[in-house]
C-alpha cells in the first residue's frame, strides 16, 4: 500500500519528534549524537522500518555522493524513496537544503548527488545493531 504525502508527512514527523526525544535520552550510539549532522542512513534506515511497520509501504535507502576529494568537498547522503517520492529527515545538515524534513517528488538537490547504492530501507531484513535504538525511538512515539 502506498500512502498519501501528507499520511507520509505527518508520520515522518512524529518519527523525527520521536528520534529526537530518543536522542535527548542519551541511550542513543554515539554515532548520532551529532544529528542530523553524520547519521543520514541510520536515521533513514530506521524511518524506512517504521513506515513499513505502520503499513505505509517499503522505501529504499538510497546512498549518493558528490564533490571531489581533491577539492576536499566531497560528501555522501542518505534518504528515503519510495518509486518516485523522496523522503529526508537529515538533509538540513549540508545547509543547502533548509528543511528539517523534506517530502517531494522532484529535488534538484538530490539528483545532484551521484547514486553510490540503493536497497529495501527495513532494519528487520538485516543484521543490525539499530534494532534497539529503533526500539527506543519507537517507545517515544507513544509519548
Amino acid at each position: 500500500m502506498h500512502a498519501s504525502a501528507d499520511e507520509i508527512r505527518s508520520n515522518v514527523t512524529d518519527f523525527r519528534k520521536a528520534l529526537l526525544a530518543a536522542l535527548r535520552s542519551g541511550k542513543m550510539p554515539q554515532t548520532m549524537e551529532d544529528f542530523p549532522r553524520g547519521c543520514c542512513s541510520d536515521s533513514a534506515l530506521m524511518l524506512g522500518t517504521y513506515l513499513s511497520d505502520i503499513g505505509l509501504g517499503d522505501f529504499k535507502l538510497v546512498v549518493g555522493e558528490r564533490g571531489c576529494f581533491d577539492d576536499n568537498d566531497w560528501f555522501s547522503h542518505a534518504w528515503l524513496e519510495q518509486e518516485n517520492l523522496i523522503v529526508d529527515i537529515t538533509g538540513s545538515q549540508f545547509g543547502e537544503e533548509s528543511n528539517e524534513i523534506t517530502i517531494t517528488i522532484n529535488s534538484v538537490w538530490h539528483e545532484s548527488f551521484n547514486l553510490i547504492w540503493c536497497d529495501r530501507a527495513n532494519l528487520k531484513e538485516m543484521a543490525s545493531e539499530l534494532r534497539p535504538y529503533y526500539e527506543l525511538v519507537l517507545s517515544h512515539l507513544e509519548k
